[in-house]
């Protein structure tokens, strides 16, 4: 973790310091207490703010179909109790964040002659301060993708980018007390080798295909014949130009997948490895990447597919794979440390969850969405 301006300071300033052993809502919630942090009271807004990327999260997955309609009121109660811990977290943070900052500032008056006045030591510190803000800003504006992307998370959470900004000063100093107690970590091949040993599902890549296609149930039709016809028809169209996505989405034939326009996924997902689809990846072997093949008989139904890609597989060695390991083994260290922090300060503290459930508003929410999907899915 890098070192900044104001880190620099406290090192000139300070002994070593450790902390002491001790989707959118669909309506504005009240501000109840929510839980109390060291006697501290904490609104049910600001826990709401946690949980706001959640819900957000969950509405996405349950449109791509990776959430089953019984498992969307699960997702919101987990997300809820995340949310509590995360505000539990922060809680925590401010308090050693403001009393480190008091730290700062007491260490860095007494640096300055006693007859400077206190107006232009406070100047100092401000200048200074006011620098690593501003660097801040920047670092969180590039992580956020932009001040547009920013602008959209912090609507999701009911909050305005001007209160965003005020808050980038307690960023600050939370950044410096998670630093100065998980400190520094030493991230070298041996530990990246672990990791990459240990998780070859975040660095191999299966084969994946991404086909389209159009299904033409015979069932619709009086005789298979007729069914042939109306398939010789639909390809007829689709040499002559017409969008294969749109067409397989107006057609009506097949439900399981015209919502994508033919695209074939599986949980809400496409480009799948060999086998998933072997019916069509058969079909799709015979054809180049963006061709379209002829009518082919298979059982009940004619099917045209459409080869949009294919990715062979890669399993890469760890000589290939070493700076993403690397990456990635730094990252989970330094999560497995910040854990071990947090856990350190909650034995510490007193704390107290006042609405342990997710508010009612949000349940009923997710009930109306766990129907619209389960009545999607019966389509």
């Amino acid at each position: 973790m890098k070192r900044t301006l104001l880190s620099l300071l406290v090192c000139l300033s300070l002994c070593p310091w450790r902390t002491p052993a001790t989707q959118e809502p669909v309506q504005q919630l009240s501000n109840a207490v929510a839980l109390r942090v060291n006697g501290q009271q904490i609104g049910l807004r600001q826990v709401q703010a946690a949980f706001s990327d959640s819900w957000h999260l969950i509405g996405e997955r349950a449109a791509r179909g990776d959430l089953k309609p019984g498992e969307i009121e699960a997702a919101v109660r987990k997300g809820w109790t995340d949310a509590l811990q995360t505000t539990v977290q922060d809680a925590l943070l401010d308090s050693l964040a403001t009393r480190f900052r008091n730290q700062i500032i007491r260490s860095f008056v007494a640096r300055f002659d006693p007859a400077t006045p206190p107006t232009r030591v406070m100047d100092s510190f401000a200048r200074i301060e006011g620098d690593e803000v501003r660097r801040l800003r920047m670092e969180m504006l590039r992580a956020a993708g932009g001040e547009a992307e920013l602008k959209a998370a912090l609507k999701r959470k009911g909050q305005t980018l001007r209160e965003w900004e005020k808050g980038i000063r307690r960023e600050l100093f939370r950044r410096e007390v998670v630093y100065m107690n998980v400190g520094y970590i030493v991230n070298s091949p041996r530990l990246a080798r672990t990791y990459f040993e240990a998780h070859p599902e975040e660095f191999n890549q299966p084969d994946a295909w991404r086909l389209r296609r159009i299904r033409i149930p015979k069932e619709r039709f009086t005789t298979p014949e007729a069914a042939a016809k109306a398939a010789a028809l639909i390809h007829e169209r689709l040499k002559s130009g017409q969008d294969f996505a749109s067409l397989a989405a107006s057609l009506g034939y097949d439900p399981q997948h015209e919502r994508a326009g033919g695209l074939m996924m599986k949980n809400g997902k496409p480009d799948q490895p060999s086998g998933t689809f072997p019916t069509e990846e058969k079909i799709a072997a015979k054809l180049k990447n963006g061709e379209i093949s002829d009518p082919v008989e298979a059982g009940e139904a004619i099917l045209i597919v459409k080869r949009e890609g294919y990715r062979e597989g890669v399993n890469p060695t760890f000589e290939e794979a070493s700076e993403k390991a690397s990456a990635l083994a730094y990252a989970a260290k330094v999560k497995e440390k910040k854990e071990e922090f947090f856990a350190r300060q909650k034995g510490d503290a007193f704390i107290e969850i006042v609405l342990k459930e997710p508010p009612e508003q949000y349940l009923k929410a997710a009930k109306e969405m766990s129907r619209q999907l389960a009545r999607r899915n019966q389509k």
